[in-house]
């Protein structure tokens, strides 16, 4: 399995670890199984850290995974999801899949870097405003 999982108890979220290809089925099985799970009323949030990869998100993934997001309704836009890259000129894809789905009302961001993803993800902010991500 090119991923691994584990929820990370006190504020619920699922801290997944991509190791071998971070692209578009790989985010897809990564979600669904997220979205399968039922930690607490609105579910768990979901940090994504793909920085031992060397693939990216094409432009289609990005739009496609966005769209693809709306299958889980309300409940999916709910929870953070804050998706970690290496710092790459690729990486702009994954920012610009966070722009997509923030556009269709999730709360998703990209980072590069995984202290600022966190604080982001355990913050009780309200991501509702789009705000571009430091690098």
């Amino acid at each position: 399995m090119p991923w691994k999982a584990s929820v990370v108890s006190g504020k619920e979220f699922v801290n997944v670890e991509v190791t071998e290809c971070l692209d578009f089925e790989t985010l897809y099985e990564i979600i669904d199984e997220v979205a399968s799970l039922t930690l607490s009323n609105r579910g768990p949030d979901l940090l994504v850290d793909a920085r031992r990869t060397d693939t990216y998100l094409s432009v289609t993934d990005a739009v496609q995974l966005a769209r693809w997001l709306a299958r889980y309704g309300e409940n999916f836009r709910k929870r953070k999801f804050a998706l970690v890259g290496r710092p790459a000129p690729e990486f702009l894809n994954t920012q610009f899949f966070g722009l997509c789905a923030a556009n269709r009302g999730f709360q998703v961001r990209a980072f590069k870097n995984f202290e600022l993803a966190l604080i982001w993800l355990l913050s009780e902010q309200d991501s509702g405003q789009l705000t571009l991500c430091p690098a």
